[in-house]
């Protein structure tokens, strides 16, 4: 079975050769090898989908979306650096699935099923909110029709 390390570098990142990179861990000492591709590419969409979310102000607006500090994000901006697992998780769950998709080259179904649910979710919630601002109007019409007989 694939872990997830191995499943986000096989959707995403596939069909592009990557700079290997070994790195050794200061507490364990076991040899990891890193690639510095994926991290480029994979801030690189992080960049994306921020600043898309939020063209101006962007490190603010996030920080207040997900409890991270504007400086924190800043770095992600700015600096190069990527989010640690506390603050990918505050990324996920500000966020949802639609931050997921933007991370992966081609997402996995599971969140592409997920990205639909959450749109449809978003769509029910509009129409319920004109279907209040029809019945408002259609309200307000015959007010004005009673008063104006």
């Amino acid at each position: 079975m694939k872990s997830f390390h191995d499943s986000v570098f096989a959707y995403s990142f596939h069909d592009q050769p990557a700079s290997v990179v070994m790195t050794r861990s200061s507490s364990s000492g076991v040899i990891r090898k890193s690639s510095v591709v994926a991290q480029t590419v994979f801030g690189d969409r992080l960049k994306a989908f921020l600043r898309r979310l939020h063209p101006s102000k962007t490190a603010m607006n996030v920080a207040a979306d997900t409890g991270c500090s504007a400086a924190q994000v800043e770095k992600w901006l700015e600096a190069g650096t990527l989010p640690n697992c506390v603050a990918m998780m505050r990324l996920i769950a500000a966020y949802g699935p639609e931050f997921l998709a933007a991370m992966f080259e081609t997402p996995p179904a599971w969140i592409v099923a997920a990205c639909a649910v959450e749109r449809g979710a978003r769509i029910d919630s509009e129409i319920a909110l004109r279907e209040r601002e029809i019945d408002e109007l259609k309200s307000q019409a015959r007010r004005g029709a009673i008063k104006g007989q």
